[in-house]
C-alpha cells in the first residue's frame, strides 16, 4: 500500500522510454534504441529498490556519462540526470514517510555545510560574471551529485544493498574498459562509425571524438572508450580497480577471483592505453594501501610490476613519458604549473571566498587548474578547502578505526577504502570531482564517499552486536 506510486512511477518511465525507442527505430537509429531500452530498465528498477537506484546511478557515470535523450523540453536531460532525480524523488518520499535509517547529524553536516558554501559561492561568483543557462543548469548538476552522499547514508543500511551498489561499479567499470580496448583496437574508421552512432545522444561525432597523446594525430592513440576523454576513462579505471583488488584474496570463493582477475586485467590495460599518468600512479597508491593494510603479497607483486614496466621494451615510451611529466619537462606538465601559479594568485587574493566558477575577475587571471585541491580553494576559498578535505580523509580516519578484518564485507570495505584513496589520488593532478563540466564524477565522488561511511558504519554496528552479545 505504501508503495503504490511506484509501479505507476515505473510504468510512466518505461512507457515514456517505448515511446521514445519507437520513434528513434523509425529513423534508423537501432543503436540508440538498444542503449534506451536497457537504460529504461535500469531506470524502472531504480524506483523499485534504493540499491538498484544507485546502482543506475553508477552504471550511467561510468557507461554513458554523457549521453542525453534526444528530446527537447528547452534543455536536453541527460541520462544521469534521470538516474539521479529519480533517487532523489524515491528518497524524498522515503524521508517524508519516516522511512529513512536514522544518523547522527555529525555523519551529514560537513556535507551540508559544504553544500551551502558552494551555494555561496555560486551566487559570489556573480560579482565576476553572469552565467549562462548551461552553467546554471551545471551547478544544479553538482548539487544533485552532492546529495548522493546522504541518499548513500541513510539508503545503503544492509550488507546487500552494500554488495549491489560496490558490484556495479565493479562491472560498470570493467565492461566500460573493455569497450575501450575494443574501440582501441578496431581500425580508427571503424570506431569513429561507432561512436558516430551515438551522436543522437550528444556524442562526439566521428574521427573528431578520437584523441592522442599531445593532441597530435601522429603520436600514439589514446583509450577514451564511451568516456570521451582517456584522464576521465582513467579516472574511472581507479575506481574499479579499487574495488575490484580485494577479491583476488578472497580465498573462500574461487569464481570471485578469477573474475576479479580477468577484470583487473581488463582494466589494467584500458588504464595503461590511456596513457594517463596520474591514473597510473593512483591504481599503484592503492596497491600500497591495500598491502599495507591488509594483503603483503601486493608488495612483490607490484614491484615485480614496475620492474617490467621500467624494462620492457614495449613500455619505454610510457616509462619516458612518465619521467618527463615527473621532472616537468613536457608540455602538459608545463601547462599545470602554469595553472597551478594561477590559482595560488586567486588564492592570495580571494582566500576567504575565492572567485566562483564562472568567470575570473580580470584579464590576468584565468579560470580552471588540474588540481582539484587548488580548485576549490580559488572557486570557494580556504575554508571550503579544508571542509572538502576533511570530508575527504573522514572515511580513512574511521577506516582505521573499524574492525573490518575477517567480516563479512570485509572485501566490499577494503575496496571503498582504496577508492577513497582513488579518490585522494586523482584529485592531485586532476579537478574532475569539482569541475561543473564532468556532473558523473562529482556524483561518483560523493556517491562513494557515502558509501564508504555506510559501509564502516555498518561493520561498527554488527561488532557492536556481536560484542554485547
Amino acid at each position: 500500500m505504501k508503495d503504490r506510486w511506484v509501479p505507476v512511477a515505473s510504468s510512466t518511465v518505461v512507457g515514456a522510454a517505448a515511446l521514445l525507442a519507437t520513434g528513434l527505430a523509425v529513423a534508423g537509429h537501432a543503436t540508440a534504441v538498444v542503449v534506451l531500452v536497457a537504460a529504461s530498465a535500469v531506470l524502472a528498477a531504480s524506483l523499485r529498490w534504493p540499491d538498484c537506484g544507485l546502482s543506475a546511478v553508477v552504471l550511467t557515470a561510468v557507461l554513458l556519462p554523457f549521453a542525453v535523450l534526444p528530446v527537447d523540453f528547452g534543455l536536453k536531460p541527460s541520462l544521469l540526470n534521470v538516474a539521479m532525480s529519480l533517487v532523489l524523488v524515491r528518497w524524498a518520499v522515503a524521508a517524508i514517510r519516516g522511512e529513512l535509517e536514522p544518523v547522527h547529524l555529525f555523519s551529514v553536516a560537513p556535507v551540508l555545510l559544504f553544500a551551502l558554501l558552494f551555494t555561496a559561492a555560486v551566487f559570489w561568483g556573480f560579482n565576476f560574471e553572469t552565467p549562462s543557462a548551461f552553467e546554471v543548469r551545471k551547478t544544479a548538476e553538482y548539487l544533485m551529485g552532492l546529495m548522493l552522499f546522504p541518499v548513500a547514508l541513510t539508503t545503503l543500511t544492509t550488507a546487500r544493498r552494500i554488495r549491489i551498489v560496490v558490484n556495479a561499479l565493479a562491472v560498470g567499470g570493467t565492461v566500460a574498459a573493455l569497450a575501450a580496448l575494443f574501440l582501441y583496437f578496431v581500425p580508427q574508421t571503424a570506431a569513429a562509425g561507432i561512436l558516430g552512432s551515438l551522436t543522437v545522444f550528444d556524442y562526439p561525432e566521428g574521427h573528431a571524438a578520437l584523441r592522442y597523446i599531445n593532441d597530435n594525430p601522429l603520436e600514439a592513440m589514446r583509450a577514451i572508450g564511451l568516456s570521451t576523454d582517456p584522464n576521465l576513462l582513467g579516472a574511472g579505471c581507479v575506481l574499479t580497480a579499487a574495488v575490484l583488488l580485494p577479491f583476488l584474496f578472497r580465498w573462500q570463493s574461487p569464481t570471485a577471483q578469477i573474475a576479479a582477475c580477468l577484470a583487473l586485467a581488463v582494466v589494467a590495460a584500458a588504464t595503461y592505453l590511456t596513457y594517463s599518468r596520474n591514473a597510473l600512479l593512483a591504481i599503484g597508491t592503492i596497491g600500497l594501501f591495500l598491502a599495507v593494510f591488509r594483503h603483503r603479497i601486493l608488495l612483490p607483486a607490484g614491484g615485480a610490476l614496475a620492474l617490467l614496466l621500467v624494462l620492457l621494451p614495449q613500455t619505454q615510451g610510457y616509462v619516458q613519458r612518465l619521467a618527463e611529466g615527473l621532472m616537468g619537462r613536457d608540455l602538459a606538465t608545463r601547462m599545470r604549473l602554469t595553472e597551478y601559479a594561477n590559482a595560488l594568485e586567486i588564492v592570495r587574493e580571494w582566500p576567504w571566498t575565492g572567485i566562483g566558477f564562472f568567470g575570473p575577475p580580470g584579464v590576468d587571471l584565468e579560470m580552471g587548474v588540474s588540481m582539484v585541491y587548488l580548485a576549490v580553494a580559488s572557486m570557494m576559498g580556504v575554508p571550503a578547502l579544508l571542509l572538502f578535505c576533511g570530508i575527504l580523509l573522514a572515511p580513512l580516519l574511521q577506516f582505521q578505526g573499524t574492525p573490518w578484518r575477517g567480516h563479512p564485507l570485509e572485501p566490499w570495505v577494503l575496496g571503498l577504502a582504496g577508492a577513497v584513496i582513488g579518490l585522494v589520488m586523482t584529485g592531485i593532478f586532476d579537478h574532475f570531482y569539482v569541475n561543473l563540466l564532468y556532473p558523473h564524477m562529482s556524483a561518483l565522488y560523493w556517491l562513494l564517499l557515502g558509501t564508504c561511511t555506510a559501509a564502516l558504519r555498518l561493520v561498527r554496528s554488527d561488532h557492536g552486536v556481536a560484542k554485547t552479545a
